[in-house]
């Protein structure tokens, strides 16, 4: 759900933004957002062993370009639920990254929690969001 909320506010503003423009679809606000990795204690998430290199290569697409500071600062909650008194830095994050995937049309944001999420956690990206990574 929290994915959803994210996606849900972020269209909302690029819907608004195409009516401020007079009613002409800009650019920006004909790729719908999909929100990654936004990851709440409360949800269930799917779990694996994302594919060889794929983490090495999203790092590198989040680490090109232009980072973003998220409306908020959030702590593992897994981490913080298990008991963890001293949380690493990777546990903690307010920035994320959006990655464009032209053919879709659809903007990609994921929190940088992702890389602990994914380490730690075992958290398991939708495939269509591996596969734009791992073809970039």
């Amino acid at each position: 759900m929290i994915n959803k909320e994210v996606e849900d506010e972020h269209n909302k503003m690029k819907d608004e933004m195409a009516k401020d423009y007079g009613g002409h679809l800009i650019k920006e606000a004909e790729y719908r957002v999909k929100a990654i990795g936004y990851l709440c204690i409360r949800e269930k998430y799917d779990v694996g062993e994302v594919p060889e290199g794929f983490v090495e290569k999203l790092k590198q697409v989040y680490h090109s370009g232009v980072m973003m500071g998220s409306l908020g600062f959030h702590e593992c909650e897994f981490c913080l639920n298990q008991g963890v008194k001293e949380l690493s830095k990777d546990a903690l994050s307010s920035e994320e990254k959006t990655v464009r995937d032209e053919k879709n049309k659809i903007d990609y944001m994921f929190p940088k929690m992702i890389f602990h999420y994914i380490k730690i956690h075992q958290y398991y990206p939708p495939k269509e969001f591996i596969r734009l990574i791992m073809e970039l």
